[in-house]
């Protein structure tokens, strides 16, 4: 959020990618959501965050939360981990091919903490950044015009999960 908001204050143009609806996730206020209605509080949340952040295109790509790794949600067909890896990968390379980011921002291969679709979001989004500057299938053309610059990976030191961890317990 900090690297976001500092590129929003330094003018770039930014596009943010959810591949999941949030709707798997702990309800600590029943008076906040619901089971049926959490996704769209978690999308009204991250919009919200967005808008402070200053990133105003936020692009939801709707596949519900596959859960902790070993969950019954993970095998849910419509959740992110179920997904053609075929079809997540083209919709991020149709994104990416609209937007022409000079940089891709996402999940290191770890997922920051073991999360199943973060680590899911980090293979797909390698691949679509590999794959972006290929010309549509069927065009005819040897290599595109145009492939985004830089992939950076988010991580996060491990001393700061041990910290947290320690004052969780």
């Amino acid at each position: 959020g900090g690297t976001l908001a500092l590129l929003a204050a330094r003018g770039a143009s930014l596009t943010l990618i959810c591949a999941t609806n949030g709707d798997v996730g702990e309800i600590s206020d029943p008076a906040l959501a619901t089971p049926e209605n959490l996704f769209q509080v978690r999308q009204e949340e991250l919009r919200a965050a967005m808008v402070v952040t200053g990133v105003p295109d936020v692009r939801f790509l709707g596949y519900r939360d596959s859960g902790m790794e070993g969950t019954p949600d993970n095998n849910h067909s419509s959740s992110l981990s179920q997904a053609p890896t075929e079809e997540v990968v083209r919709r991020l390379v149709d994104i990416i091919r609209e937007v022409r980011p000079g940089v891709v921002i996402t999940h290191d291969p770890s997922g920051g903490y073991g999360h199943p679709d973060h680590i899911t979001v980090y293979q797909r989004m390698t691949e679509a950044f590999s794959s972006a500057g290929e010309p549509p299938p069927g065009s005819g053309a040897n290599g595109g015009p145009w492939a985004p610059g830089s992939l950076y990976y988010v991580c996060f030191p491990r001393s700061n999960f041990r910290r947290m961890w320690q004052h969780m317990v």
